[in-house]
């Protein structure tokens, strides 16, 4: 009975992530951009992490991150730094350029949300989350990982066909990362996922 319950969840779950994804798209379009390289650029906000540890943060390939860094840099939206901590491992950066695209995919976003969150209570959304927060320690707990590919909406960002940014279903390395998992109120950290407003990194 339970395991039904879950398989019905896990379906609602991935229906969601994918009209989240869409949404994301959607959202990133007037700034010539996707939910793939929104993540990217909300990242290299920090100013302080490699490819790796942007990845790792966010749970995705290394790979994957790299392309699409790499399309960013080529078009002025991100620049690599050199890293004191590491020499091959070039830090990524936000150019004043990607910072406007950033800012207007933001707003955009929080005119979004504002609307949608409307429909429900504080209540009944932080209990959802927390459902699917004790889903992902659980999974996040295993001891192999597993890669979820997917494929984003290219068109607005004129990216090559096929192009994907690969999901690594295994928890994060946020120690090795320098990422903090500060709590829902906290103020004091730089957001690495795109869609938090409060630097709660999910």
């Amino acid at each position: 009975m339970e395991g039904d319950a879950f398989s019905a969840f896990a379906i609602t779950a991935l229906r969601l992530a994918g009209h989240l994804t869409a949404a994301g798209d959607q959202l990133a379009k007037p700034a010539g951009q996707t939910s793939a390289r929104w993540q990217v650029l909300a990242a290299a906000r920090r100013s302080d992490m490699s490819v790796a540890q942007i990845a790792r943060a966010l749970g995705l390939a290394r790979r994957g991150v790299q392309r699409l860094a790499d399309v960013l840099e080529g078009e002025g939206l991100i620049a690599y730094a050199d890293n004191p901590q590491h020499q091959r491992a070039k830090l990524v950066r936000l150019t004043a350029e990607g910072a406007a695209r950033l800012g207007i995919i933001e707003i955009a976003q929080a005119g979004w949300a504002d609307g949608l969150g409307a429909a429900f209570t504080s209540a009944e959304l932080d209990a959802a989350r927390a459902v699917m927060a004790r889903v992902m320690d659980r999974l996040e707990g295993g001891e192999v990982p597993r890669r979820l590919s997917i494929h984003a909406s290219d068109d607005a960002a004129n990216i090559p066909a096929g192009e994907r940014i690969e999901h690594n279903i295994s928890q994060p390395d946020t120690k090795k990362a320098g990422v903090t998992r500060p709590s829902l109120l906290s103020q004091r950290t730089v957001p690495v996922h795109p869609w938090s407003r409060s630097g709660d990194d999910i």
